[in-house]
Parts: C-alpha cells; structure tokens; sequence
C-alpha cells in the first residue's frame, strides 16, 4: 500500500493518515474526561491532606505550649503531691495528644491510599484507551526493542522516546519460537575441533547452526545489536555483538572474529544478513502489543496528570502533514489522503478541517489547545 497527498506526492508517513487521526482523536475524546476528573480528585485529597496536616500541627504545638504552661505554674516543686499531680496531668496531656495525632495519621494514610487505588484504576483505563493510538505508533518518535524466548513463546518489549515523552509497550509475536533457519537459511560458523586416531590434531570445522533457536535480541533503534541463538537443548550458544563498525560473533565461549584462523571462514554477508533479518522480524512480525507505561521527564505521566501534555506531543507530529493536506488538497477545508493498492487502484479517504474542529472543540480549553497546536484554529 502506497500513501500519498491527494496530488499523488508520498506522504512523509507511509501510514494510513486519517485512520491515524481518527484514533487520536477518539483517544483524547476518552482521555482528557478521565484525566480531567482525576485531576479534581487530586486536587481534593490535597486539600483535604493540607487540612488534616494542619490540624496536627496545631495539635502538637497546642501540646507543647500545654506542657511548657504546667511546667511554668508547677516547676519542680519539693512536695511529692504536687510531683504526682504533675506527673499525671503530663501523663493525660501525652495521651490525648498522641491519640490525637494517631488518628489524624491513620486519616492521612487513608486518604492517600484512596487515591493511590483510585489513581491505580484511572491508569489502567487510561493505557487501555491510549493503547489503539501507540499500537499504530507514534510518528517521529526513536523506538528501541528487545525479546526473549521464554517458556510461553516469544515476549519482548518496546521502548520509544519522542522529546521528554517515553512509552513503553509489551510485545508477543507471530511465532511461539523463531529458528535462524526460518531468519536466513543455513548457516555455517568455524570451531575448533580436534580430530585423529593416534594424535589429535585441531582443525577447523564448519557448524551447522540453522537450527539455533533465537533467544535473546536487543536493538537500540540506531546501530547497536545484541542477539543470541542457542541450540534446542540450549547447551550450544552463538552471540553476535553489532555495535557501529565492529561485529563480534562467538560460538559457545570462543569469540571466532579474535580468532585469526577461524575468522577466515565467516561470510560476514551472511551475519550482516541475520542481524537485518533479525531486526526486520522482531519490528514486522508483531502479533500484539499492549502499552504498559507512559512517562514525561522521566515521571509516570498518568499518575502526575499530564497526558495531555503527551497528547499535545503527538498532535505537534500531525500539525505539518495537516498543513500540507489542506495545501495540496483539492477542496478547501478537507485533509485527504489517497491509497495506492499494488494492482494501481486508487481511494481516498478525508476528514474535514471542521469535523476535526468540532469534535476536539466539545472537549473544552484542553481540545482547543490541541486543535491549535494541530494548526486548526
């Protein structure tokens, strides 16, 4: 499928645009009420929270001023009696007091674990309602992955950042394990092995590691690769370490490419190829992927209120492809892609500068902003 401006110039985002659009703008008609609401919850335990603060410093200090009073009056006085009347109005006094703030304590505690609950639910509903919009991902943002073969199958997570916002997502795959073999083809690596009747000799022997499971990958998004592959019974292991110009490979505890003999008979192509393919499967070959975390400068985005925030981030992601939609559309107000099928048919789809307008405008001063910074206002 080719996405292209409805004057046939390719989009910069070869995505479905308006689908795309349509999934932010739902998610943010299901979010910000949401937010919004915890934001008024929030601000509510705080002033309560303030107030019950307040009142035990009140007690304390009113606790202490009633101590320093008796022992003004009473002093240390020579007569026992007076001791013990002392005494026991201290006594009384720091019971009160203590009970006092006991409760005013457990208070405390129970009004910040009621929002602690509440605020556990609202982000739960709020990854749930996010999740359509960054399983499509976000555009512009430096997505870095990893997986591991664990006993249900494959797992892995995602991690991308755009700006301060990061998001990370779980991912499971179309497959429950991945052989090198379905990756690439056969493969070949040198090893050491000794062979001979009467003397052994080492030579140089070629293994077949086609059959090598995948097991652990790690990619930064950039030019960093770490990748394992162990044999069925996991008691072979080949690692390959890419890492900008210099690539490692090693079989079991041998690292062939600081071997000078071995390394002469690696087909780097092949690597090359396996580390491509690689990639290519654990980025295309995705069969869900759930959003687990959401964070702004490096602080959970959901739980400080600030998914609008977020969302205006996004929205600064859609505002340049609006702009050129409504430039190189050809009637006034509407943003219109066209789809390309391999077979050259042709479709449009389209969203109306004011539906979107409208739509984002029913949501108050938040939606006003994102309609601004999508560059609708």
């Amino acid at each position: 499928m080719k996405y292209t401006f409805q004057d046939s110039t390719e989009l910069p985002v070869q995505r479905d645009f308006i689908r795309d659009m349509r999934d932010f703008m739902e998610a943010c008609k299901q979010v910000l009420p949401v937010e919004s609401a915890a934001i008024e919850k929030t601000e509510q335990v705080r002033e309560t929270t303030a107030s019950l603060q307040a009142k035990l410093e009140e007690l304390t200090g009113i606790h202490e001023k009633m101590l320093q009073c008796i022992d003004s009056v009473i002093g240390n006085n020579d007569y026992d009696e007076i001791r013990n009347y002392r005494d026991s109005v201290i006594k009384t006094c720091d019971a009160c007091a203590e009970k006092g703030k006991n409760d005013l304590k457990s208070m405390l505690d129970n009004v910040s674990k009621e929002l602690d609950d509440e605020m556990a639910v609202i982000k739960r509903q709020i990854l749930s309602m996010l999740n359509p919009l960054f399983e499509g991902g976000i555009y512009g943002a430096e997505k870095r992955y990893s997986a591991m073969q664990s006993i249900d199958g494959m797992k892995g997570v995602m991690t991308a950042d755009l700006g301060p916002m990061e998001y990370q997502c779980d991912l499971t795959f179309d497959r429950p394990f991945v052989t090198l073999k379905y990756l690439m083809g056969s493969l070949f690596l040198p090893k050491w092995s000794k062979s001979g009747i009467i003397y052994k000799e080492a030579k140089v022997k070629m293994e077949d590691v086609s059959d090598f499971l995948l097991s652990t990958f790690d990619y930064d998004g950039k030019s960093r690769i770490e990748t394992t592959f162990k044999s069925k019974k996991s008691d072979k292991v080949l690692k390959i370490l890419h890492e900008g110009d210099e690539l490692r490979v090693f079989l079991d505890d041998v690292e062939i490419t600081a071997d000078s003999m071995l390394v002469r008979s690696i087909k780097f192509e092949e690597i090359n190829g396996l580390l491509t393919s690689t990639v290519d499967y654990v980025k295309s070959h995705i069969k869900s992927q759930r959003l687990t975390s959401l964070l702004l400068n490096g602080e959970d985005a959901i739980l400080n209120t600030e998914v609008f925030d977020c969302l205006k981030l996004v929205a600064e992601q859609y505002s340049d492809i609006i702009r050129e939609c409504l430039q190189r559309g050809y009637v006034e107000g509407e943003i219109t892609i066209k789809m390309e099928q391999q077979d050259g048919t042709r479709t449009e789809k389209y969203l109306s500068k004011a539906e979107v307008f409208e739509e984002l405008s029913e949501l108050g001063s938040e939606g006003l902003e994102i309609a601004s910074v999508l560059g609708l206002k």
